[in-house]
């Protein structure tokens, strides 16, 4: 007796719970822990597919221009050769960073080299600045080497200028990390150049919130 008087108890206060509170409430893991997870996935595909549509917009171009994307032991551009070549992407710097997303901001940073090349004249842009301030310094050797240093953090940060027009704003922040750990590492070999002789470099390194 005492049995079927609780479970009468029992079927009563479900009664009341469901009628006040509904069965969503009772059971969090039905229809919404699938919204959610099905949220989560559309969220996740949408962050493939930026990557992936914006590597197929850059790989597309290229190909047009004539260029081949390599597997390489670095990334880098020749331009004779019209061949990009890219590292297979390692453990990815920050474990919010997916591997497609590093080779992403790679491919959008060589890329970036090759955009900075007039087409029509063949020549690189900057080109008639920079030969006139290694011709000034032709008789000075010290001061040549550095302008051709100098040059070099140019042509870096105007490639990740480029570049940055191909990042997906969810991993912005990360593409200025990953921009930052590469231009460190020529800046290593920089420490003697006075870069504020050079106000386009200062502009572009303010441009992209980057210390020199």
């Amino acid at each position: 007796m005492s049995s079927r008087f609780d479970n009468l108890i029992k079927e009563i206060y479900d009664n009341i719970l469901y009628e006040n509170l509904g069965r969503k409430h009772l059971f969090p893991d039905g229809k919404r822990k699938a919204r959610k997870l099905a949220a989560f996935l559309k969220f996740k595909r949408e962050r493939i597919n930026n990557a992936r549509n914006n590597i197929i917009k850059i790989k597309k171009h290229l190909k047009e221009l004539g260029y081949v994307v390599k597997l390489s032991e670095y990334d880098h551009t020749i331009r004779k050769k019209r061949v990009i070549g890219l590292s297979k992407p390692s453990e990815p710097f920050d474990r919010k960073v997916k591997k497609y997303h590093e080779a992403l901001m790679a491919l959008a940073h060589e890329y970036g080299h090759v955009l900075q090349w007039d087409e029509s004249t063949d020549t690189k842009l900057m080109f008639d600045f920079w030969f006139e301030k290694t011709f000034e310094a032709r008789f000075d050797l010290i001061r040549e080497e550095q302008i051709k240093l100098a040059e070099t953090m140019y042509y870096e940060l105007d490639a990740w200028d480029k570049a940055r027009q191909f990042i997906p704003t969810e991993i912005y922040q990360h593409f200025l990390t990953y921009m930052k750990m590469c231009l460190d590492s020529y800046k290593r070999n920089m420490s003697h150049i006075n870069f504020s002789t050079y106000p386009m470099i200062i502009e572009l390194a303010k441009k992209l919130n980057y210390k020199l």
